[in-house]
């Protein structure tokens, strides 16, 4: 786990450097919206089709055909799926590509006029990424049943990499290299003799658009076309690497291929209701300028514990669960998921703390620069301390769902996700009126963690879930540690914000905010080890059992 995680970190890492060069250029307004909503889409579909419904069916499947019928009958099974799935992607981006003017106004309810048709020409380009990060994912679900981790982690860097290295080269202003930076569009205050109305100026609808910008928003759009090009290539080649016999082969419909195609229909509702989920979020906040952009930084960094802790947890807990339901071996399966919780809540509290008590100083010591003000920060700060509330409960889901998916049960996971989509459907709208964008992220909150109670209840009920009481009192002691340590992170961000909030000292701030991350990790585990909370013979102990579970990068070292 802890392999997959440490790639997942140099990913997050570097995608916050890919970010901040994206904010430096485009800022938080008409630009970074379009951007933002264009690079959205394939992203979407994605997790949809890719990370989500096909891998939590398909990977059971395919890890029971090798252990009970070998490799290369899993392979060929592997190699007829993939084939189809290739031929639905690109009818869907055929589809998509077609009908994308009625899929913008779904996903971008506030854009109009000029800033509407600039993002459905933009996204039409990224939407090429759909085939290639799908296809990744699928070769990354075959690698990850054969318990090799780090190549498919590894691949996702490349996105990063192509961006920093195409900004460098065709967009310099990203890097301050330009004489001439790029401007948000002008306002424009009326159109023959007409007053344009503040709802006209938030949508953008007669907002102008130089080259230069259409020309910045291209590059980008490229740079992520050319990224999956070589993720799909890296994984590939580590397939191959590891002797995974995957051909084209003429698609059948056979009994494995249905029973693939049962299991996946709950999950791509699950999949797809979460997506509109996040959606209905998005396309509420984009009603206001520059509130796609506020949702997107603010969940850049919610997102890397949920990165870092969940998924990768979610990764290596299903084919371990697996392969214990497959032998008969509950207790084994129960210890997991148990352990699972204490280990992703041990490294979620803590990061669920910090976000409460510095969102602001976040955003602004990360992104603060170039067409980033000091009133972007403040805005995504707010929604940072919104999505930070839910933090642990998305990070916990991840481990919970493994439960289900590893009994090839997408069912119970798709009514649950169902409940928590209507609540954030409901809740959304009003809190948007209430608090601005921030009130989405709330929103998303609140129906992450009912999720989890939806979830907790099920397991329990199922005889798959048992916290006992000694459980119970570490997490406990866990978050009075994490809150001592929210103490230590607050007062040393408050005496040192002349220097993390001083303007256009990026080095300056970011190795601030390392030092107080930095010392908010030794204090909060000194915290754990005084209260009791986990010993350090424990923590270490857990490092070694995720080591086994996931090979080091060395023995997984196929690229």
């Amino acid at each position: 786990m802890f392999t997959v995680g440490g790639f997942t970190l140099m990913s997050r890492i570097l995608g916050f450097v890919r970010d901040k060069l994206i904010a430096n250029l485009l800022g938080a307004g008409h630009l970074a919206d379009i951007w933002i909503a264009a690079f959205r889409l394939p992203n979407l579909f994605r997790r949809i089709f890719g990370e989500g419904a096909f891998n939590s069916a398909f990977v059971p499947m395919y890890s029971r055909k090798i252990e009970e019928d070998g490799e290369e009958t899993a392979d060929h099974f592997a190699s007829r799926v993939i084939t189809l799935m290739s031929l639905i992607l690109i009818a869907l981006f055929v589809i998509c590509y077609i009908f994308m003017e009625p899929l913008m106004a779904l996903v971008a309810w506030g854009f109009e006029g000029n800033k509407f048709d600039l993002a459905v020409a933009i996204s039409r380009i990224t939407l090429v990424y759909l085939i290639f990060v799908c296809l990744t994912a699928a070769l990354a679900g075959v690698l990850n049943s054969r318990r090799v981790f780090a190549a498919p982690a590894f691949a996702y860097l490349f996105l990063n990499f192509v961006f920093i290295g195409g900004m460098l080269v065709y967009l310099p202003e990203a890097f301050g290299l330009s004489d001439e930076p790029l401007v948000e569009p002008a306002p424009v205050t009326e159109v023959n003799g007409v007053a344009i109305t503040d709802d006209q100026q938030e949508s953008g609808q007669f907002a102008q658009f130089s080259e230069r910008h259409r020309e910045a928003l291209r590059v980008l759009s490229w740079c992520v076309v050319v990224a999956g090009v070589l993720q799909l290539g890296i994984v590939l080649f580590a397939a191959l690497r590891r002797r995974v016999k995957i051909r084209f082969r003429v698609p059948r419909i056979d009994s494995d291929v249905k029973r693939l195609g049962l299991l996946m229909t709950p999950g791509l509702a699950s999949a797809g209701i979460q997506q509109i989920n996040l959606l209905v979020g998005q396309s509420v906040a984009s009603l206001a300028e520059g509130g796609n952009s506020m949702i997107y930084y603010a969940d850049r960094i919610n997102q890397m514990p949920l990165g870092l802790i969940g998924i990768a947890a979610g990764i290596v807990l299903l084919p371990e669960i697996t392969r214990s339901l497959r032998g008969k071996g509950i207790d084994e399966a129960r210890t997991n998921i148990a352990k699972g919780v204490e280990m992703t809540l041990l490294l979620a509290l803590p990061a669920m703390v910090a976000t409460v008590v510095i969102p602001q100083q976040m955003i602004y010591a990360i992104f603060e620069g170039g067409r980033f003000s000091a009133e972007d920060a403040r805005n995504a700060g707010n929604a940072l301390l919104a999505f930070s509330i839910g933090t642990p409960a998305y990070i916990v889901v991840r481990v919970l769902q493994t439960g289900f998916f590893a009994r090839e049960d997408t069912k119970t996971p798709m009514r649950f996700t169902m409940i928590t989509a209507g609540t954030n459907i409901v809740l959304c709208y009003p809190l948007f009126l209430w608090l601005g964008p921030m009130g989405c992220a709330l929103a998303t909150s609140i129906a992450g963690w009912i999720n989890v109670i939806l979830l907790w209840v099920a397991l329990k009920k199922d005889d798959l879930l048992r916290l006992g009481s000694g459980a119970v009192s570490r997490i406990l002691r866990m978050l009075l540690s994490a809150i001592l340590m929210g103490v230590v992170v607050w007062t040393a961000a408050h005496f040192t914000k002349p220097w993390l909030m001083e303007p256009g000292q990026f080095v300056q701030r970011l190795l601030i905010l390392i030092a107080i991350v930095g010392l908010g990790v030794v204090a909060y585990f000194g915290f754990v080890f005084l209260t009791r909370g986990y010993s350090l013979a424990e923590v270490k102990g857990i490092v070694r059992r995720r080591g086994k579970a996931a090979p080091s990068s060395r023995d997984d070292a196929d690229l």
